[in-house]
């Protein structure tokens, strides 16, 4: 299992980049290790195929449960230190175990959870569970309902890793494993036959380019900011472009920020950036930034990070939008680090 652990490390870049690992590949076959326990226990505790046996469903399955469930010490969306390196305490996954005598009951509690997209970061796990002298089956059932962030899954779903991970442990069974742990895992990855990694970044870059819309032949530039659905009427007061986005770009600008841990305004500010630039065609763009007082710092901080920077230069061509949403959120926050707004105001 090592072996696959290392491979499945191998075959995801996402696994090994900061800040979605501890420090060296060690720690994320660890991390991924503890994964593979969950499964292991999963599979034993819905009697899935493969299972040498499937123990009672008591308390006793649900600490080995709770026990495998990895223990995530960061949170990338934040756009922080992960909090064990900021002197905070380590974050854990909410665990829960609920039994049930009726299996409307159930069946009621289980719709709330499928509904339900609120949990307590960085992950929650809850299973159902109803006896088998209460089912209309006559044998025991579960219901399993998991809720990760993306420190957990590195933007990707938990089911590929999963099914990367067991043909990637079916193949380092049939290899003759060698001392060398890295060649071994290449090695299994090597002999899979599995396709091409998908790469979150990418994905999510892609959707982020493709809430842009392009210049369309009936409307000029100076037209609207769209936003979320939330619009402003048309202003002209020396702006010299006006961009308009795709009305899904606030939900997509926030799985960019998710995936990235740079903040949503952030990106957004980011991702206009790079509009403005292909639309006036200019290698750099020159932003002045013009935030209105609030009472407070707003969303992790952007807003004031926004209102202590007011002139800045972007270079923008041969970048990619990653690579500049990351160069103005390091650019933001040192700008309040240093100097804070009184003093970049003077």
């Amino acid at each position: 299992m090592r072996v696959a652990c290392r491979a499945l490390v191998q075959r995801h870049v996402g696994l090994r980049a900061v800040p979605y690992r501890s420090a060296g590949d060690e720690g994320t076959a660890s991390l991924c290790m503890s994964a593979v326990q969950t499964l292991l226990v999963l599979r034993a505790l819905f009697g899935l195929e493969e299972a040498e046996e499937r123990p009672a469903l008591d308390g006793s399955a649900a600490v080995g449960l709770l026990n495998a469930w990895p223990r995530v010490a960061s949170s990338p969306a934040s756009g922080g230190l992960p909090m064990c390196e900021a002197g905070g305490a380590e974050e854990s996954a909410h665990f829960e175990w609920l039994n049930f005598e009726s299996e409307a009951d159930m069946r009621h509690a289980a719709w709330l959870k499928a509904r339900s997209r609120g949990f307590r970061l960085p992950a929650s796990i809850s299973v159902l569970t109803l006896p088998g002298s209460a089912s209309s089956t006559g044998r025991d059932s579960a219901y399993l309902h998991i809720a990760v962030n993306h420190a957990v899954t590195d933007a990707a779903a938990i089911v590929p890793l999963v099914a990367d991970l067991l043909e990637l442990h079916r193949a380092a069974r049939t290899l003759a494993a060698s001392e060398d742990l890295e060649a071994s895992a290449g090695a299994a990855l090597r002999s899979c036959r599995l396709p091409p990694a998908p790469d979150g970044l990418a994905i999510a870059e892609a959707r982020l380019r493709h809430a842009v819309l392009d210049k369309r032949e009936d409307e000029g530039w100076e037209d609207r900011l769209d936003l979320a659905h939330n619009s402003c009427p048309p202003r002209k007061r020396g702006y010299d472009h006006y961009v308009k986005l795709a009305p899904s770009a606030g939900r997509l600008l926030e799985a960019g920020a998710g995936v990235t841990g740079v903040p949503t305004d952030h990106l957004m500010v980011a991702a206009l950036t790079v509009a403005l630039s292909v639309a006036a065609k200019m290698p750099e763009v020159k932003l002045s930034l013009i935030v209105p007082m609030r009472d407070g710092p707003g969303h992790g901080q952007a807003v004031a990070n926004l209102a202590s920077t007011r002139h800045l230069s972007v270079w923008v061509q041969g970048r990619s939008l990653f690579d500049v949403a990351s160069d103005l959120s390091t650019r933001f926050r040192h700008s309040l680090d240093i100097g804070g707004p009184m003093q970049m105001l003077g």
